[in-house]
This record gives C-alpha cells, structure tokens and sequence, in this order.
C-alpha cells in the first residue's frame, strides 16, 4: 500500500534515526522533518524503481542545518536535494549515500567530504563538485561513479588512506594514483 510520509513526523522531536527503507512511501517530504533536531540518522530508499517517482519535492531548506547529521542515505528517489549552489555541510556527516536520485541536486566541496568515512555517488547527474585534492583520512569505503566529480586523488591521501576498504572510482574527471601499499583494501576498481 503506498503511504505518504507523514507531517506529524515532525513532532518526534528526539528522535534519532529515520530510516524509510524500501518503504512503498508516495507523495513530497514534509517540511515538518527539519524540526527533527536530534536526527542523527536519514534513510530514503524507495521499494523499486516503479515507486521513484512517488517521492519528489525538494528537501525544507531548514533540513540542512540539522547538525547532528551523521548519516544521509538517499536511494531511488525524484527528490531535488540541495535548494542552492552553496556546498552541503553537516559538522558531523560521516555516511553519504546518493544512488539513483535523477532529479538530487548538490554540491559537494573538499570541506563537505573531509570527515567521511563512507562515500557513494552513482546515477546522480545533478551531484557536482570540484574535490580539489582528494583527502580523507578516515575513510572506509569510496565509490564514485560520476562523470561530474572533479579531483585529485593527492599523494598524502595514502599516508591517511590506513582505513580504507573498497574504493571504485568512475569518473574520468578523478585523476591521480593507486599505490599498491595499501593491503588492507579488499576491492579496488576504476
């Protein structure tokens, strides 16, 4: 049964974690979602990709600066992300998650990636960003499939890449090199 979100969610002011995951949700996100001031955790992951369209709007510009932001999922949705050209920022940010989101406008920025430790950007035409020098010491997990990321991948970036796990780079704007020090990596794809 396909269900709006509802705007009393925005009552549930201690809540923590929303995590809508392949839920058969339709209709907008409610303005009401950016009282959630203690939201540490944000999951949207449409059932399939019949119901994509189901979810579409933009997010309140007041979501933005919820600060206690750790974790931003996004999957399969017609939602419009970012409402300006300014790069997102959340202090505490450190899961990022955007796939198959057409319509997820954003702009990511060297500051607004620093403190991941999981980045994942696919099927997102509107995510843009010059990295500049790619460094992020305490990533774990890194996959861009992007032709609209820019960056380079900077020498240091391995003397802090100690952590990293999975990196699957698809971007031919994303240059620099993959040293094979790195051992503890279990999947390395480009």
């Amino acid at each position: 049964m396909r269900t709006p979100i509802p705007d009393t969610i925005g009552q549930l002011e201690r809540l923590e974690v929303l995590s809508l995951n392949l839920m058969d949700v339709t209709g907008f996100l409610p303005h009401s979602i950016a009282r959630l001031q203690n939201l540490r955790v944000f999951r949207l992951a449409c059932a399939s990709s019949l119901t994509r369209l189901s979810i579409r709007g933009h997010f309140p510009t007041q979501f933005w600066h919820l600060n206690l932001l750790e974790t931003l999922s996004i999957q399969a949705t017609s939602l419009s992300g970012y409402p300006n050209n300014t790069p997102m920022y959340f202090p505490k940010l450190s899961t990022l998650v955007l796939q198959r989101n057409p319509s997820f406008n954003l702009r990511l920025s060297h500051d607004s990636i620093l403190r991941l430790h999981t980045l994942v950007l696919s099927e997102c035409p509107h995510v843009k960003g010059d990295l500049g020098y790619i460094m992020m010491p305490y990533a774990e997990t890194i996959s861009i499939a992007s032709p609209w990321i820019y960056g380079e991948i900077h020498d240091g970036f391995w003397e802090f890449g100690t952590h990293l796990l999975q990196l699957v780079l698809r971007s031919p704007h994303i240059v620099g090199s993959i040293y094979p020090s790195i051992s503890n990596m279990r999947l390395v794809s480009a």
